[in-house]
């Protein structure tokens, strides 16, 4: 014999009522949602550049956590703008994208654009090349910037939210 019905995300499940406490309970436990936040990336040392990241949450939960490790290009300095590489906006917000890279070498500098893994532009040059490239937001994106040098390649990619009320 049904005692109660408890109407829940996954539909209505009968429960006996001496359980009833427990299952309302989980129901109403908070949903924990990650908020990841990194720091730059190091200096490019072995082919290797490195952050931290922390979940200002606390959420306790790994799966989601960015990459604190990338690969890179010794003999090459990037820099990048914006340096908060997930950037929450309003609807309608254009964010530049920046990026500077100097080469203590002789060799091409390639760097391309893509927003959402779709090319966008790019540009070549040596020794120093700036290139750029923006965005209006109406809803969550990523933007990539792909360096290649000597066979060799970089990225840096921002993961932009698009909220409301800011």
């Amino acid at each position: 014999m049904i005692k109660a019905v408890i109407f829940d995300l996954w539909g209505t499940i009968a429960y006996n009522k001496n359980h009833i406490g427990s299952y309302i309970q989980k129901i109403n436990e908070p949903v924990c949602v990650e908020n990841w936040t990194c720091g730059n990336w190091t200096n490019c040392v072995n082919q290797t550049q490195r952050r931290t990241c922390e979940d200002i949450n606390s959420c306790n939960d790994l799966s989601t956590k960015p990459s604190e490790s990338q690969a890179c290009i010794s003999g090459l300095i990037v820099t990048y703008t914006p340096q908060e590489l997930f950037p929450k906006v309003a609807n309608n917000s254009e964010i530049n994208f920046k990026s500077n890279v100097k080469s203590d070498g002789g060799d091409l500098i390639d760097i391309k654009w893509f927003f959402d893994s779709q090319f966008k532009n790019g540009n070549s040059g040596y020794k120093n090349v700036d290139s750029s490239f923006s965005n209006k937001f109406t809803k969550d994106g990523s933007v990539e910037v792909v360096i290649s040098s000597n066979g060799k390649t970089q990225r840096v990619i921002w993961d932009v939210k698009v909220v409301s009320g800011k």
